[in-house]
C-alpha cells in the first residue's frame, strides 16, 4: 500500500490520515516509512516555495505578471499545508509576450534551458508549444516550467488563456499580493490537466476532491456555461465523476445533472477508474488513444481529440533533431516515428483499440 501511495503522490495524505485517526492499528515501522515520506516531502516543498517566492519578487520587481500554477501554491491553497502535496518542480503563467523577457530573467537568476533549442526552434516553440523547461543550473533536481499556454494551441480543446487573464483575483499569500484562478476557473483547468494526462495520477484526482470541500459554494451555472463554451463540459464531468468513483466525493445536484444526460461520461470516468491500479499498465500512446477516444460520441469527435497528439509538434520534437527553418516540415513526418521509438507499443493492444476508435 505504502508503494501505490507513494506511485500516486498520495503518501503524505496516506499519512496524515493514518497518524490523526489509527496510529496505534498501523504497525509502527510502517507509519515510520510513511513518517518519512511525509517529512522528505516537507522539506523539498519548503525549499520549492522559497524559490517560487524568489522568482515571484524577481519578476514582481520587473512588472511582470505571473501565476504560480500547481506545485506548492496549489498544496497550500487546497489543503493548507503544502507537506501534503507532493511537488517536483514550478510552475510558472506568464502572458505570451513576456516569455522572453522572462527567459533572460531566469537564465541571469541561476537557471538555464532545460533543452537546447535554436532562436528558428524556439520561435517555432512559441508557436504551437504551451511551456518551456528551465533547470537550475547549481545541480539542483527542482526544475521550472514557464506557461504562456494551459494547453497546446493545436489541442483539440485549445483553451485562450487570455479570458483566464481577464478573471483573475488577487490574493494575500504569506504577506504579499499574488494572483490566482477563480475557484470556477481552477476546477477548469484541473479538469483539462488531469485529462491531458490521462488521469494517471490518483494525486490529482485528489486535488478535484479537496477543491469541492473547500469551495463548497461554486458558481455551477456560470462553470456550465464556460465550460461549454469551451467545448470541455464532457472532460469536466469525467473528472468530477471520477472523485465519486474512487472517493465516494459527494457530488452536489448541479453536477449530477448534468451527469445524468451524459451516459458516455459516465462511461469514461468508470473506465479510466478502474485502469488506474491495473497491474498492466499501458503504454503512453496506448493510454492517450483510449482515453481521448472515448471522450468522442462519433468517429469525427474521437478523431478531433486522438490525431493532435499523433501529428502535432511538441518540444521533445525540436530536441529530437536539429533541423534548419527551411526544413520544419520535416518534423510533422519525424513525430509518429520518434513516438515509436520513444513508447514501444503493444501491437494486439493498439489493435484493439483502433478498432474501438472506428466502432
Amino acid at each position: 500500500m505504502i508503494a501505490t501511495a507513494a506511485s500516486h503522490d498520495i503518501a503524505p495524505l496516506l499519512y496524515q490520515s493514518l497518524n490523526t485517526t489509527c496510529a496505534t492499528c498501523v504497525p509502527p515501522h510502517y507509519l515510520a516509512e510513511l513518517r518519512n515520506l511525509f517529512l522528505e516531502n516537507a522539506i523539498r516543498n519548503l525549499a520549492l516555495t522559497q524559490e517560487l517566492w524568489r522568482l515571484l519578487e524577481l519578476l514582481e520587481k520587473h512588472r511582470i505578471p505571473v501565476i504560480p500554477y500547481k506545485g506548492t501554491r496549489l498544496a497550500e491553497r487546497l489543503y493548507g499545508n503544502c507537506a501534503l502535496r507532493p511537488s517536483c518542480d514550478i510552475d510558472l503563467i506568464v502572458p505570451k509576450d513576456q516569455v522572453l523577457a522572462v527567459r533572460s530573467l531566469l537564465m541571469a537568476n541561476g537557471y538555464e534551458r532545460g533543452q537546447r533549442f535554436t532562436w528558428a526552434q524556439e520561435q517555432e516553440l512559441l508557436k504551437f508549444g504551451k511551456a518551456i523547461t528551465f533547470r537550475p543550473v547549481d545541480g539542483r533536481q527542482a526544475s521550472l516550467d514557464l506557461h504562456w499556454h494551459v494547453a497546446s494551441p493545436h489541442y483539440p480543446m485549445p483553451l485562450s488563456i487570455e479570458g483566464f487573464w481577464e478573471r483573475l483575483e488577487s490574493v494575500c499569500w504569506r504577506g504579499q499580493a499574488i494572483a490566482q484562478f477563480p475557484c470556477e476557473d481552477l476546477l477548469l483547468l484541473l479538469c483539462l490537466h488531469g485529462i491531458q494526462h490521462q488521469w494517471q495520477c490518483l494525486k490529482w484526482i485528489c486535488d478535484l476532491h479537496q477543491l469541492l470541500q473547500v469551495y463548497p459554494q461554486l458558481q455551477w451555472e456560470s462553470l456550465w456555461q464556460r465550460a461549454d463554451a469551451l467545448g470541455i463540459k464532457r472532460i469536466v464531468l469525467v473528472g468530477l465523476l471520477l472523485t465519486r468513483h474512487l472517493l465516494e466525493t459527494e457530488l452536489p445536484d448541479a453536477v449530477l445533472s448534468q451527469a445524468a444526460q451524459d451516459p458516455l461520461a459516465q462511461t469514461r470516468a468508470a473506465t479510466i477508474g478502474d485502469r488506474l491500479f491495473a497491474e498492466e499498465r499501458s503504454g503512453l500512446v496506448e493510454r492517450w488513444i483510449d482515453t481521448m477516444s472515448g471522450l468522442g460520441g462519433n468517429l469525427p469527435e474521437k478523431l478531433r481529440y486522438v490525431l493532435p497528439k499523433i501529428f502535432f509538434l511538441n518540444g521533445g520534437d525540436l530536441a529530437f533533431l536539429s533541423l534548419p527553418r527551411s526544413l520544419f516540415f520535416l518534423y510533422y513526418l519525424l513525430r509518429p516515428i520518434r513516438i515509436l521509438l520513444t513508447y514501444p507499443l503493444n501491437p494486439w493492444r493498439m489493435l484493439k483499440l483502433l478498432g474501438q476508435l472506428f466502432r
